[in-house]
């Protein structure tokens, strides 16, 4: 299986760092969805919310470099 992401990096000619990112950001909503399901089971709701919004926070602040980059993108082409 990683072959084939590695595989699919190369040819596609995409940043590693964006690659980490997004496997990162994965990780997190998964971990998440199973600790809000698991809340909600145990009928917590209002843990089961937190711990949704927690998740939330971290993909943004995770994803924050892919942002950065969005925008340098956007201003570059505004400049020409």
């Amino acid at each position: 299986m990683f072959s084939t992401i590695s595989n699919i990096i190369a040819v596609s000619d995409i940043s590693t760092s964006y690659v980490v990112i997004l496997l990162k950001v994965i990780g997190i909503c998964l971990v998440t969805e199973f600790a809000v399901n698991t809340c909600n089971d145990a009928g917590s709701k209002a843990l089961a919310s937190n711990v949704s919004l927690a998740g939330k926070i971290l993909v943004t602040v995770t994803s924050l470099p892919l942002y950065a980059d969005i925008l340098n993108v956007v201003l570059s082409l505004l400049k020409r």
